[in-house]
């Protein structure tokens, strides 16, 4: 099992808020994320590297990117 956060800014959904969870891998994280808040953006992280950025673009659909914190800036607490 590995440790995740999902870090969510403040934004017109919902207030900023990070869930840390345990899962398997980035799969199962994500499928997290999507119950989690599923209209919302995030970023993925695994301890303290950032994994991805998560964008939802519309129902179902979802882009999956690197953001300039990625470049090795450590997980929000």
């Amino acid at each position: 099992m590995n440790t995740y956060q999902l870090v969510f800014t403040a934004d017109g959904r919902g207030e900023a808020k990070v869930i840390e969870f345990d899962a398997e891998d980035a799969a199962e994280a994500l499928i997290v994320a999507h119950s989690e808040a599923p209209g919302r953006n995030a970023e993925l992280w695994r301890d303290d590297e950032m994994l991805c950025a998560i964008r939802r673009r519309e129902v179902g659909y979802w882009e999956l990117g690197h953001s300039a914190q990625a470049a090795g800036n450590p997980a929000p607490q």
